[in-house]
């Protein structure tokens, strides 16, 4: 793994086997429990995958215009999601580790109870993310639009949202630790109360004053 730093946090990057080198594969042929590692996975115009249980290892995953995806229970590592486009992710309790979001549009990405760690998104659309009760570690989510950011009652760890912009963040009941929120735009904060533990700029501190007071 490489170690990136970033406003003096270290981060690892996905380990990932060079896209021409890995095998092609369609992505309805991969079904629940599969264990796949260092393959290039594509799929398009699918109603639903369901992909409980799967552990994908050091694999290219390619998915356009995607209904549903299921990730329950999944096990994701070393492994790299290419401009998704996905109407719903529903990945309850599963395992992202030193994965890499580049580009394309979430509808609903939901992680309830999901571990997260290395996890770097980069210029997606995402619409309401819900990471309730989730445990957050050593990720970056760098120039995303965010419609709703559901942190509540999470564990988040040295977690940045730079260049964001966040229609909603939910952070009632959260655990935070370094939740970085400088250079994000924030629309509304739902839990002010929980907020310690946040990074914010001087005028991040205006915006959230109100927020802040109740």
């Amino acid at each position: 793994h490489e170690v990136a730093n970033r406003d003096g946090v270290e981060r690892i990057a996905p380990a990932l086997p060079g896209v021409n080198q890995a095998p092609t594969h369609d992505a309805s042929a991969v079904e629940a429990e599969d264990v796949r590692q260092a393959e290039e996975i594509v799929g398009e115009h699918l109603a639903r995958l369901d992909w409980s249980r799967v552990s994908l290892r050091g694999c290219h995953v390619h998915l356009t215009d995607v209904a549903e995806l299921v990730l329950d229970r999944a096990r994701l590592i070393d492994s790299r999601l290419n401009e998704p486009d996905i109407m719903q992710v529903v990945g309850a309790d599963s395992t992202w580790r030193s994965i890499a979001v580049d580009g394309g549009r979430i509808g609903a990405w939901d992680l309830a109870g999901g571990v997260l760690d290395a996890v770097t998104v980069s210029g997606a659309q995402l619409g309401y993310v819900n990471l309730r009760d989730a445990t957050l570690t050593d990720v970056l989510l760098n120039d995303c639009r965010i419609e709703t950011l559901d942190l509540a009652g999470a564990k988040v760890r040295r977690v940045s949202l730079a260049t964001c912009a966040i229609g909603g963040l939910v952070v009632v009941q959260a655990d935070l630790d370094e939740l970085d929120l400088r250079g994000a735009r924030i629309d509304r904060v739902d839990g002010g109360e929980s907020l310690r533990g946040a990074i914010i700029s001087a005028e991040q501190l205006l915006d959230l004053a109100p927020a802040l007071a109740q």
